[in-house]
């Protein structure tokens, strides 16, 4: 990961145009009047490969019997980022994501040497209350 300046700009405008066109989200920031770009290299490029937690319904690879449940049965849902309305991959079903991801980098000769998610550090103890995969906190 680094920081990389860029030429002064509307960070809003720019972050929503990079969002529109080329479907990316980067953080962007400025500080004492310099604004800067945050990169990092990863081994996903699509929204299915991301579905680690936030869970899209329109996704292809979304289905509801791998979503939390909630006590009383219900999907947990939001439309919180840009992806569109989501729910909840529950946590006995995400392994499955990114091993699938993983295998088939390295079948297209990606050699994979580190991986960060931010929901796997940050991501609050949750519970899943679906008879077919119930987690506890």
């Amino acid at each position: 990961m680094g920081v990389l300046p860029i030429p002064s700009c509307d960070l809003a405008t720019l972050r929503r145009r990079l969002y529109d066109e080329c479907a990316i989200e980067i953080p962007l920031t400025a500080w004492d009047g310099q604004r800067f770009v945050r990169l990092s290299v990863q081994g996903y490029s699509t929204r299915s490969d991301v579905e680690y937690r936030d869970y899209y319904l329109d996704s292809s690879v979304y289905s509801e019997r791998y979503a939390v449940k909630m006590r009383d049965g219900r999907l947990p849902g939001w439309s919180w980022w840009a992806g569109g309305p989501q729910t909840l991959l529950c946590a006995k079903k995400m392994l499955r994501l990114p091993q699938r991801n993983y295998a088939q980098l390295r079948g297209r000769g990606v050699r994979l040497t580190a991986s960060y998610l931010d929901v796997f550090s940050i991501d609050a103890l949750g519970e899943c209350y679906d008879a077919q995969h119930p987690t506890t906190r």
